[in-house]
Formats: C-alpha cells, structure tokens, sequence
C-alpha cells in the first residue's frame, strides 16, 4: 500500500469515527423520546440484542480487515448496530458510505459487498420499524413524482437507443442508486431533528473528500501543472477532476456554515462556523474553478436574498455577488490560453447538447448518449480538444440532450419543487436554499444529472420542509392526492 492509499484508508477511518461518535451522540439526545415509547424491561432487551450485534459484527468485520482496516471493523460495527436503533442512522450511514466509497482503496471482497450489504440493512431497518409502530406507508410528494417520472424517462430513453446495453449498465450502476437514496432520504426521519445524522454524514463525507485532495495534491505530488506550475486541487476516484470536487465542497459549505447556529454564546457559533468553513473555502480556491467561485459568490448572494425585502437591495445583492465573482477570475493563477480553451469546448458542447434536445425533443439522444451522439450533433463538426473526455458539461444540458424536452421538464420540476419547499424554511434554516442555488449553479457547468449529489440535496431540502412544518406522511400524501385528482 503506498503513501497515498495508506492516507485515504486512514483519512476515511478518521471520518467514520467522527460519524460513529456524532451517532452515539444523537442517540444520547434520543434517551428521553426512547423512555417515553418503550418499557424498561423492552429497552433491555433491545439495547441488549443490538449490543450483541454490534460486537459480533465487530469480530467478524476483524476477521477480514485485521491490519490496515482494524478500525474499520469497530467502526462499521458499531454503525450497523447503530442503523438497528432507527432508520435515520441507517439512512445518514448508507449516504456516508455512497459519497466516501471506502471500497476504491481498501481493496477487500467484503468492503467491495458494503454498500449492496447497507442497502439491505437500510431497508431492513426502515421496514421493521414501520411494522413495530402500524406505519405501513411511504411518504409522497411532488418531489417524488417528479424523479419517479424522470428515472423513467431515462431508462425509456436509453432502453430503445442504439447504445442500449451501455446506457442500461450506467443507469443501474450509476443514477439508480441516487433514486433509491433520494426515497430512502424522504422516508427514513419523523422530526426535523433526525434530519442531523444525515446532515453531518453530508458534512463529514465531502470534508473526508476534501483532506484527500488536499493531501493527493500537495503532499503525494497527484496533481494537475499548468504552464506556470500552478497546482490545481484534485483528488481519486469518481470525482477526480478539479471542478468535481469544487462542487461538492460548494454544496457542503452552507450546512457547514449553519451547523453550529444552535451553539450559544452566537459568538461561539460564529468562530466554530468559520473554522470549519475556512478550510473549505481555501480548497475552493485552490480548485481554481471559474463555475465554483460564481457558484460559491452567488450562493452567498442568495443568502443574503433570503434577508433582505427591497427589491432594489435584492438586486444590489445579486449584482455584487455576480461582480465580485467575475472580478475574482482576475485573481487565478491559470493562463489565457487554458481559459480560453475551456470556456470555448464549453460552447461547443452546450450547442452540440441543445442541439440534440432541440431535434430530439421526445426521448432525446438517449440516456448517457451525448458523447457518442456529439460528431453528429456539433455545430459546424466542431468536436472541440477535449478527446475522449467529451461530456455535455452542464446537468441541465445533459438531461436535455439525452432524454429531450420532456425528461428535462421532470429533472427541472424536482429542483423547482425543491426550491419552493426550501424557500418556505428561509429564514429559520437557509442551508436549504443557499445549497440548492450554488450547487445548481455549479452544477451548471458539470455533467452531475444522474450522480448522487443532486438527489441527496433535493431529498433532504423537500423531506426537511416537511418535517418543519409538523406534516405527517398521511397529510403529505392526502394533499398531494388532491391535486393530482381529476376534478369534475
């Protein structure tokens, strides 16, 4: 195991202590709604079978990871035992797993089993829960809707393509699994409060993402040279490019921001907030992404829109924030010419894609077809200089060229629905908002339609909408019930 792999096993061990620790946390908060609901004589039998659990998957996790991945088998343990307890931690751990990906580096039959392994505990616990309190229903909403319409536009659209056996591979290895995390992300909380264990595996994961590129960068010499020999920020994996992990760190940055806000004295939150945000925003910068600064600028001009009333001071914020993210594009230590040639492919590939969706408006070129659709589609033949690395670059791009006019009204009104819920929840809990207007903003200038992100902040921006305002899963579903009725 070289440098690097020892670091990234190491780092992901540290971070899921941090999420073991925050869940045995939570469930000290939890002791008093526990005594309320259970007997004594059932909270031992229960705390007992779960304790039980948890050691003998400690030993057995042993069994295989003894070494480097010792403390993996004490903490993956302890977070299956913790999963038992209540479908959030199921939900929060299986969403941790998803975004770290242990099983990259840490090469072992059993790790490569984990995230199939956590689904099944996930759904196990939902399940069983559900059973033991007579709740035998899923919560639906427009949000639900929209994504089940989507996901089925695109596995229509790429079942009858020319490239059918590749685009129904990436559905099921890639896009399925953001489905299955969004409804597991709407169903597995009760109270806005047990919406903090998915928040901090959020938090920790893409901070756990983010000490690894900073370490693959600078300390392992993983890095991308420009002309001047400037570093940009990269890491492994999935997310391997620059303006990848930019984004993610964008989309962090308001729950990192807001998620002392509880903490009095406020100057107490305050310092903890920026420190914990601090370092975030130095690998933003260090990514040396255009779409991450404007998303990072706009995303706090629209924080400050959740504040302010006058119009005219809303528009001041947005132009200011638009300004000083144009303005910092002078600050980065990128040549003209890599400039020039980025923003330029970007053209040439926004005009292919619209292209496609525009003559194509049905069923466009087909789930995961822009890049073998492109030679036919480039205005001009103009394919660009990016070879084989050709993506539509925009979300909104690649939905419309790939799964036409149609799929791409489904993929806007789940961000519109989420935007709406978020909105109503501005002034308590803007997390919500700022993340879903600097990730879609980011997001506009990367292919990330079918990764997890934008299903993991949709579902917990409309799940927490709800969950505030003290609406059961029945009055969700009878509301929604009532609109979609025909009325005569």
């Amino acid at each position: 195991m070289n440098d690097l792999h020892r670091f990234i096993v190491e780092s992901h061990q540290f971070f899921f202590g941090l999420l073991a620790l925050s869940f045995c946390f939570s469930v000290v908060l939890d002791l008093n709604k526990i005594k309320t609901g259970i007997g004594v004589n059932k909270r031992i039998i229960y705390t007992s079978i779960i304790g039980i659990i948890g050691v003998g998957l400690c030993f057995n996790f042993y069994e295989s990871w003894q070494g480097e991945g010792g403390w993996f088998a004490v903490q993956f343990g302890l977070l299956c035992a913790m999963s038992l307890v209540a479908p959030k931690y199921a939900a929060s751990f299986f969403l941790f797993i998803l975004l770290t990906r242990p099983w990259e580096t840490f090469e072992n039959d059993l790790m490569q089993t984990m995230p199939k392994d956590i689904f099944y505990l996930c759904v196990l616990s939902l399940a069983a829960h559900k059973l033991a309190k007579n709740q035998l229903y899923l919560r639906f909403n427009w949000g639900t809707v929209f994504l089940l319409a989507f996901a089925m536009w695109c596995f229509f659209s790429g079942f009858i393509s020319s490239h059918q056996i590749e685009a129904m591979v990436k559905f099921k290895d890639i896009f399925l699994k953001g489905v299955i995390l969004f409804l597991l992300l709407q169903n597995c909380f009760e109270r806005k409060e047990d919406l903090l264990p998915a928040k901090l595996s959020l938090v920790f994961a893409i901070l756990d993402l983010g000490t690894i590129s900073f370490y693959s960068t600078y300390i392992n010499s993983q890095q991308t040279l420009l002309s001047e020999g400037v570093q940009r920020l990269e890491t492994v994996g999935i997310l391997g490019n620059s303006n990848d992990i930019a984004a993610i760190l964008v989309l962090s940055l308001p729950f990192c921001f807001f998620l002392f806000q509880s903490l009095k004295p406020r100057i107490l939150s305050t310092i903890a907030s920026l420190g914990l945000c601090a370092p975030i925003i130095y690998l933003i910068w260090n990514t040396q992404s255009r779409g991450a600064l404007l998303a990072l600028f706009i995303g706090v001009g629209g924080y400050f829109f959740t504040k302010v009333k006058s119009k005219k001071a809303i528009l001041f914020a947005l132009l200011l924030s638009v300004g000083m993210a144009f303005g910092s594009f002078s600050l980065l230590n990128r040549n003209q010419q890599d400039l020039e040639g980025s923003s330029s492919n970007r053209m040439i590939y926004w005009k292919a894609g619209l292209n496609m969706g525009i003559r194509n408006p049905v069923l466009g070129v087909g789930f995961w077809g822009f890049n073998r659709n492109l030679p036919n589609y480039a205005i001009g033949g103009n394919l660009g200089s990016e070879g084989e690395h050709m993506t539509a670059h925009s979300s909104w791009v690649q939905v419309i060229s790939e799964n036409g006019i149609v799929g791409f009204s489904f993929y806007l009104g789940l961000w519109l629905f989420a935007i709406k819920r978020s909105w109503t929840q501005r002034f308590k809990n803007p997390e919500y908002f700022v993340a879903l207007v600097g990730y879609g903003v980011a997001s506009s200038f990367l292919s990330h339609a079918y990764l997890l992100y934008p299903y993991i902040l949709t579902a917990l921006s409309i799940g927490f909408s709800y969950l505030q305002e003290g609406k059961s899963i029945e009055q969700t579903e009878a509301e929604l019930t009532g609109e979609l009725a025909w009325n005569r």
